[in-house]
């Protein structure tokens, strides 16, 4: 399936009302016009939807930042910003999505990223409570002493209106939570997966059968770096090698103590977190596999990976993904690709390639893609 990057922890193309959407196989970017839309376009976190009944069809979520309209100077109790969801309409094979609505509510504060559960349900996490300030220093390190955030459930009763506020209600799915980030889809449909970005800490969670659309968190797993937003690999080809290498795919960086950096180096890695058997409790194991680092000098930040299987049939026995990874600098936005092998379940890393897809954020229409060998630093 295509994969609409995600512009994540970024402020990038404000001014440009369009996105691209990137396919693994031809390792390309195809510009999206945006149609309808007009105005700002800050945007963050971003999620898709296939309706079941029409798989041609993608329903893009994307967060948001406004500017606020009554912010001022003067005035520092009114925020800066006035973020907002935009729900668009993409079909595939064509290169413009059409703009159906905005949503806004005042739950909706600091809104990071987007799970949809339907396209008339989803979940929006806020990501702090506070917007600026020392206290927002403090709520990103109080770990569980801070747990000072939420996460929102919106259920839409229209796709299509021009009123932002109307056709739509809101209310606290999971409160109390500190720092969460990215949202995820896991392992089943009823799996959601919540980073909670300071921590690094991936929550399991699933939508309660009593109280709904409560969400109640069900594992926890500790990770030994920050991470952004997580997914979850489904290997198609278990059966066919006899193992599985599914698992969580989390991406982070590796020393976020020295972020940012003042040369644009941010060490990065990605983890393939799988279940490891049960302990003496009943309660699953897991374990947690670097499957790529960089030193920072050719990849800076990470905030998404994505893996996808390559067919051993077709790739000499060998059983590979390639791992699509997003990461966010001052000047440019990025996706790379890195191959990993796969033995009796574990991996490591083959042939590495980098591909950069949006180099300059005042030229992305000249976005072109390339693929270059990568010394490993480590």
């Amino acid at each position: 399936m295509s994969l609409i990057h995600r512009y994540v922890k970024s402020l990038e193309f404000p001014r440009h009302n369009h996105s691209y959407l990137t396919t693994h196989q031809t390792k390309t970017a195809k510009r999206l016009t945006l149609i309808n839309f007009s105005g700002p376009f800050i945007t963050h976190g971003i999620e898709l939807f296939s309706p079941p009944s029409d798989p041609t069809t993608l329903l893009i979520y994307a967060i948001n930042h406004l500017p606020n309209p009554f912010h001022t100077l003067s005035n520092s109790t009114i925020p800066s910003a006035r973020s907002q969801l935009e729900l668009f309409t993409h079909t595939l094979g064509t290169d413009h999505a059409t703009h159906l609505r905005s949503i806004w509510h005042p739950l909706i504060r600091t809104p990071n990223d987007i799970y949809a559960l339907s396209s008339q349900t989803i979940y929006v996490t806020n990501d702090h409570h506070y917007r600026s300030g020392p206290l927002r220093g403090i709520e990103d390190v109080g770990f569980d002493l801070t747990p000072w955030s939420n996460i929102i459930h919106i259920s839409l009763s229209t796709l299509s209106t021009s009123d932002p506020s109307s056709g739509l209600t809101a209310t606290i799915a999971l409160p109390s939570i500190q720092n969460p980030n990215g949202l995820g889809h896991g392992k089943s449909s009823s799996e959601i997966l919540i980073n909670r970005a300071a921590s690094g800490i991936l929550e399991l969670a699933s939508t309660s059968t009593t109280t709904a659309p409560t969400l109640n968190l069900t594992s926890r797993i500790q990770l030994p770096s920050t991470l952004d937003n997580p997914t979850y690999y489904h290997d198609p080809y278990s059966k066919l090698t006899g193992y599985s290498s599914s698992g969580y795919v989390l991406a982070g960086l590796a020393r976020a103590s020295k972020f940012p950096d003042p040369s644009h180096q941010d060490p990065v890695v990605v983890w393939l977190v799988q279940p490891d058997g049960v302990d003496g409790e009943g309660e699953v194991k897991y374990v947690q596999k670097k499957i790529f680092q960089d030193d920072g000098r050719r990849i800076s930040t990470a905030s998404t990976a994505v893996l996808v299987g390559i067919d051993p049939e077709g790739n000499k026995g060998m059983k590979q993904v390639c791992c699509i990874l997003s990461w966010v600098t001052v000047f440019q936005t990025c996706l790379g690709r890195v191959s990993c092998r796969f033995h009796n379940g574990k991996a490591d890393i083959e042939t590495p390639h980098i591909g950069l897809v949006v180099r300059d954020r005042t030229n992305v229409e000249e976005c072109g893609v390339h693929e270059d060998r990568f010394v490993k630093a480590f």
